[in-house]
């Protein structure tokens, strides 16, 4: 009997079929990492913030109060808390949209955001739960 033989039998590993996630996000800046986001019903993109940093996902209120997003009241407010730990000055966040949104590998998400005052350079904010 062959024992070297009969140990590489006990080791041969199953043929296994590998996937691939294909994304085309490119980023419009060297500093930060924004992409185009289609929305259905909106003419042009709208500059994103990816931001491994944000805990929730955002839309800035001038946006959100276009006809075509519908606001929901959240059931409690909630505080805003910065990087530093301190409560931001803008307030409280009141309200939710949820839209579908198109990114430029073709893919769709619907989106819950919730509605606060952002930059203009990035009207919506994708945070962990996006990631």
């Amino acid at each position: 009997m062959c024992t070297l033989g009969h140990m590489a039998n006990l080791h041969t590993l199953p043929i296994v079929y590998s996937a691939s996630l294909y994304a085309a996000l490119m980023s419009q800046s060297e500093i930060s990492f924004l992409v185009p986001l289609l929305i259905p019903g909106l003419s042009e993109p709208t500059s994103t913030l990816i931001d491994s940093g944000a805990t929730l996902n955002f839309i800035d209120s001038s946006l959100a109060s276009m006809s075509i997003f519908v606001p929901s009241a959240l059931a409690q407010p909630i505080a805003l808390c910065l990087f530093d730990g301190k409560p931001a000055t803008s307030g409280f966040i009141s309200q939710s949209i949820s839209t579908p949104v198109h990114f430029s590998d073709e893919s769709t998400q619907t989106l819950e955001l919730l509605v606060m005052k952002l930059h203009p350079a990035a009207q919506i904010v994708l945070g962990l739960p996006w990631l």
